[in-house]
């Protein structure tokens, strides 16, 4: 007589599969939800556009520049000396308690806490700012869209300008972590443990 494949047996074990994948739910929801803070995110959006770009350039010329000049300003926002910038036009109204006193965390902090992209073909740069308080992400959001626009010269050395093109959107809930995705990721991984136990178990069971 053949053996049941191990797909059968995982079928005909499926309660104790289901088991593992709601205790590792639970773990893992109770563990975000005591331990990890929880963020709000702040979004907005500037147009960037260069005074030294020809009025006869073709269009296309114009966004690839605006997209170039735009990846060279992602990165640089993530730097220290952006952050200072950012923390100098608020007029101390960005809690800077909220980064730490060490530079290489306070810098690592400030990656974290920031995420920028530029939208293909518009020469527009998003901004999303993460940090425990709606407004402290709304703020500083709204700084690095100034800080954009006065500085933009220093960013790239090229004389551009720089516009906000949307007001600060707050999140109403937390966006990170997210608890439905990671309750969901944790659901299949408990799901899958539940296999393997399944799986070793009737192993164990037809060498003795």
């Amino acid at each position: 007589m053949s053996q049941p494949s191990y797909a059968e047996h995982i079928k005909k074990r499926w309660k104790t599969v289901l088991l593992f994948g709601v205790i590792t739910f639970f773990l893992v929801t109770a563990f975000i939800i005591f331990f990890l803070p929880f963020e709000f995110r702040a979004d907005t959006q500037v147009f960037i556009m260069t005074r030294e770009t020809s009025f006869e350039a073709p269009s296309y010329a114009v966004v690839a520049t605006a997209e170039r000049l735009g990846e060279n300003i992602t990165h640089l926002i993530e730097t220290s000396r952006s952050l200072d910038y950012v923390m100098e036009a608020s007029g101390g109204r960005i809690d800077r308690t909220f980064f730490p006193e060490n530079p290489r965390k306070q810098l690592n902090k400030w990656k974290r806490s920031i995420q920028t992209s530029v939208v293909p073909g518009t020469g527009l740069l998003r901004i999303a700012v993460f940090h425990p308080q709606r407004d402290q992400a709304a703020l500083i959001a709204q700084t690095i869209a100034d800080v954009l626009a006065t500085h933009s010269r220093e960013y790239t050395g090229f004389d551009l300008e720089i516009r906000q093109v949307d007001a600060v959107f707050t999140s109403t809930l937390p966006a990170r972590p997210s608890i439905p995705l990671n309750a969901l990721l944790s659901f299949l991984l408990g799901c899958i443990l539940g296999s393997i136990y399944v799986v070793a178990e009737q192993e164990r069971l037809l060498k003795l």
